[in-house]
């Protein structure tokens, strides 16, 4: 192995700068997506009792049962809050585990996809170079989103698929796989399910078993994942009508383009864009190398040869696998970048093993006759690194543009108003909702606004009438006002 690390060590340096600049940097930051901040606060309040599994609970006013997805990703996380307590590090170390899970079993792939070749087995830094360098992962692995649980279990489940469809124990695999489905579909619903397809797209590269063996084991793999859900509803009837109601505001309505307000998109190949605008870092790696194996050996590079081989299909098999789980999300109007998240571990395996035919061609003999300038670039991914580390330090608790007048906003009027209250809001912004409910607890009510101690009002907007006068706050988007006491009241001139 020391061997092995020493020839691909820029390799594996240029992945360490790339963990810590595009995903690290971004954990450390006090800002998160908004989506992730609320689920953190979901999963805060069913730490603390507020709300249960199937009803989770956003706030008070908000989503007092929260029924936008399905559950386990907030009861999974909740365990972090009930181990760990409520810091505004909980959430992202939870996000950081997802990621090293998934990282593990990326790398489990690769090691099982050259099982027969030991010295590629230790080259997943290809796949994990192209599952983290792209807009998609920087975004949103360290976003604490619903797809970060979901990966973990469609990997497994394909994991034991894979076991399955190479006639090793296939009952026994396919019912654990069919188990993992299940868990994929409380996470985020029919999402979670493109592993169904893995059979017959591992059947069409290797027909290892016959075809009624390989529809057996698809119809065994619904069968099972069925009959989860029902001993599930038998056991808790709650949980039907949980899902039930998660079928009607989310699933049915974006299907018929009822919710428009986030990710509506009237092009319905808007998806397949991002997904070829997403796929363009893993696929500028294999063509350069591509180019560099023609060009440093003079060889004519061996398509053919690379297809055909063992590796080379388990490639397509991933490929495809990943397609699976991207292309029918043109199926809904609502479509988003984050929603590729379940497919990059799969096209990262593929192109990665792709571009391992020509890396190997060529970087052992360019090391060997260009030591000058192999040494050079192993500096410059080493220095690559510390600048790296030292982002991720600058970064450390700071806001990003993104969100950081919301944070300084929610903070100061946090402070005045104290925890676990309610306040009046002439306007609902999911962001200062979000932060002010993750980190004071404080909900905020549209409906009855003049009924609450203070009440928050949009920059520019004319003040409220009546029994409110204005906290002097240093604030960037929203104003305080208090309510007058009767004392105040009683005041000559009020």
């Amino acid at each position: 192995m020391n061997n092995i690390f020493k020839t691909y060590r820029f390799w594996w340096l240029t992945l360490t700068a790339l963990i810590l600049t595009f995903f690290v940097a971004e954990l450390f930051e006090k800002s998160m997506y908004i989506d992730g901040v609320w689920y953190a606060t979901i999963s805060r309040n069913l730490a603390e009792g507020q709300g249960s599994f199937w009803y989770p609970q956003f706030s008070e006013t908000f989503f007092s049962s929260f029924h936008e997805h399905p559950p386990l990703l907030f009861g999974v996380e909740s365990v972090f809050f009930r181990l760990l307590g409520d810091h505004w590090w909980t959430e992202r170390l939870f996000t950081a585990s997802l990621y090293l899970a998934t990282a593990t079993l990326i790398a489990l792939y690769w090691r099982k996809i050259y099982h027969y070749r030991p010295a590629l087995q230790w080259c997943f830094f290809l796949a994990l170079i192209g599952w983290q360098f792209n807009r998609a992962g920087w975004y949103y692995h360290p976003a604490n989103l619903l797809e970060n649980l979901l990966i973990v279990f469609d990997l497994l489940a394909i994991g034991f698929l894979w076991k399955a469809a190479e006639n090793r124990a296939p009952v026994r695999h396919t019912i654990l796989a069919g188990a993992c489905l299940f868990g994929a579909f409380l996470t985020k619903g029919f999402v979670g399910l493109f592993p169904l397809a893995f059979p017959a797209i591992y059947w069409l590269f290797f027909r290892s078993v016959s075809f009624s063996k390989m529809a057996g084991q698809t119809v065994l793999l619904a069968g099972v994942t069925a009959l989860c859900f029902a001993g599930l509803f038998a056991i808790r009837p709650e949980a039907l009508d949980s899902l039930s109601k998660y079928m009607d505001v989310q699933v049915l309505a974006s299907l018929k383009g009822e919710r428009r307000l986030y990710y509506y998109r009237d092009n319905r190949f808007y998806i397949l864009g991002k997904l070829f605008y997403t796929l363009a870092p893993m696929m500028s790696l294999l063509f350069f190398n591509a180019f560099m194996s023609r060009f440093w050996k003079g060889q004519k590079v061996p398509w053919r040869e690379i297809f055909q081989s063992r590796e080379g299909r388990l490639a397509g098999v991933f490929f495809l696998t990943g397609m699976s789980a991207s292309l029918p999300l043109m199926i809904s109007p609502r479509q988003a970048l984050p929603y590729l998240l379940p497919s990059l571990p799969f096209y990262s395996l593929a192109l990665g093993v792709w571009t391992a035919f020509f890396l190997e061609r060529w970087w052992p003999d360019f090391l060997e006759k260009q030591k000058r300038l192999a040494r050079l670039a192993e500096v410059g991914a080493l220095a690559a690194v510390l600048l790296s580390a030292g982002y991720c330090w600058s970064n450390f608790h700071h806001s990003n543009h993104r969100d950081a007048a919301v944070i300084h906003d929610s903070e100061v009027i946090g402070e005045v108003v104290g925890n676990n209250k309610i306040i009046g809001s002439n306007h609902y912004d999911m962001y200062i909702s979000g932060y002010l409910m993750r980190y004071y607890g404080i909900s905020l009510d549209t409906t009855h606004q003049a009924n609450h101690d203070f009440l928050m009002v949009t920059k520019n907007q004319a003040p409220p009438e009546g029994a409110f006068s204005p906290v002097p706050l240093n604030t960037q988007l929203f104003d305080l006002y208090k309510k007058h006491t009767l004392a105040q009241r009683a005041e000559p001139g009020f």
